[in-house]
């Protein structure tokens, strides 16, 4: 028998080849940087009011080359499994990490 050794929760099954083209972004959390996609963030609401801001100010006065940088002050442990959820649809937290679990589930609310 397997031993489950993540809590795995779904919200749809998703196919990665059927998601709409966005622009990249980087995303700067804790002084780590993480690259995704613009659709990728705008499954939360944080960061869809975040992107809608960041492009309101630049308002086509960035480079189309640089993808745009976001910073986020949070735990980049926590953040890669944020980022991993709006990427898969999908929730995966360790069960043999309390701690991570815990802050997970804290910046999932923020």
């Amino acid at each position: 028998p397997s031993h489950s050794s993540a809590l795995i929760w779904s919200k749809s099954p998703r196919s990665a080849l059927a998601a709409p083209e966005s622009e990249k972004v980087m995303v700067e959390v804790g002084g780590v940087r993480f690259a995704t996609t613009s659709a990728t963030l705008a499954k939360a609401e944080y960061f869809r009011k975040s992107l809608k801001e960041n492009a309101d100010k630049e308002n086509g006065s960035s480079s189309a080359s640089e993808p745009r940088t976001l910073f986020v002050d949070r735990d980049p442990d926590v953040f890669r499994l944020l980022l991993s959820c709006l990427r898969h649809d999908r929730v995966i937290l360790p069960e043999g990490d309390a701690d991570l679990f815990r802050r997970a589930l804290l910046d999932a609310i923020f």
